[in-house]
């Protein structure tokens, strides 16, 4: 079915409530022949997205970078 990409809201560190059920919308999307991946942008984002398993999220990517505080 092909990957579906999550870009994740966060705020001080912590995964929005909307990113949650969007991943979780996406893994009922892609079901058992898609990929579920979701992306961070910002920084101190170290624990961002680690409780996204438990929403079909295979993969997180975090975009850590001091001078991307402000996204």
């Amino acid at each position: 079915m092909g990957i579906f990409l999550v870009i994740g809201e966060h705020e001080a560190g912590k995964v929005k409530k909307t990113t949650l059920e969007l991943a979780s919308k996406a893994a009922a999307l892609a079901g058992s022949g898609g990929t579920v991946v979701a992306a961070f942008i910002g920084s101190g984002l170290s624990a961002c997205g680690s409780e996204l398993g438990a929403y079909g999220v295979k993969q997180v990517y975090n975009l850590n970078h001091p001078h991307l505080e402000k996204y």
